[in-house]
């Protein structure tokens, strides 16, 4: 049996920055903290430093990627899975223009991760009509 392919796959297309900014930070905070304890300053410091690399990291896993069973999401923490028949739809926020959602029970909006659409690569109209377009092609697979 042949595997169906993926849908749209939106991910954050700078990684290699977040992985660099990553690592200065981590190192910037190593550094200001190698010399035994370090002055308020320079602890305030290197507290925005690791601050820095956490959000770094977390942007590297910015995805959200339409599966045949399943929209995978991942907003920097855990990684979910919602199946196509708890999809509802998907919409755009009218208040932030650049954020798209997803519908599901009950009556929930969920911000989907979308790097593409924040950065105005594609537009928040485009990203929502290629996951609709899939989710009517799938959501009846279980």
């Amino acid at each position: 049996m042949a595997e169906e392919e993926s849908g749209p796959v939106f991910r954050a297309s700078n990684r290699s920055a977040a992985w660099i900014l990553f690592f200065v930070a981590l190192g910037g905070a190593a550094a200001i903290n190698a010399n035994g304890r370090p002055s308020v300053g320079r602890g305030i410091v290197g507290a925005l430093c690791l601050l820095v690399a956490f959000l770094a990291l977390s942007s590297v896993r910015f995805k959200v990627r339409a599966e045949p069973r399943h929209l995978v999401v991942c907003s920097g923490g855990p990684t979910r899975k919602i199946p196509w028949s708890d999809v509802q739809g998907f919409g755009v926020d009218e208040k932030r223009g650049r954020n798209v959602y997803v519908e599901v029970p009950p009556d929930r909006k969920l911000l989907l991760p979308i790097p593409e659409v924040r950065t105005g690569k594609i537009t928040a109209d485009e990203a929502r009509e290629q996951l609709q377009r899939y989710w009517k092609t799938h959501r009846h697979n279980r």
